[in-house]
C-alpha cells in the first residue's frame, strides 16, 4: 500500500494523520500541498493512458525527447479527435 493511500483528503485531517502517524511525513505534506485535482476533459482517461505510456517507454530506454515528443502527438491526435 502506498504511504499516502490512507492519508485524508482533507488537509486539516492529513495534517493531524501525517503528525500522529507517520514518520517522514515532511514529503508527504509537500505533495499535499502542491497537488492539483486531475482535469475534468471527456478525454482525460486517454491522455493520462498517454502519459503512463510515455513514462513507461523512458523506464524501458526510449530517450525522454523522443517519448515526449511521441507522447505529444498522440495527444494531439487524441485531442483533434475528440
Amino acid at each position: 500500500m502506498a504511504v499516502n493511500a490512507i492519508t485524508p483528503a482533507r488537509i486539516d485531517a492529513a495534517l493531524q494523520f501525517i503528525r500522529t502517524k507517520r514518520s517522514g511525513g515532511d514529503v508527504l505534506l509537500e505533495t499535499i500541498k502542491s497537488g492539483y485535482p486531475r482535469p475534468l476533459s471527456p478525454i482525460y482517461p486517454q491522455l493520462s493512458t498517454i502519459e503512463q505510456t510515455m513514462v513507461q517507454n523512458i523506464f524501458l530506454g526510449m530517450s525522454a525527447q523522443k517519448a515526449a515528443a511521441k507522447a505529444a502527438q498522440d495527444m494531439d491526435s487524441a485531442i483533434q479527435q475528440q
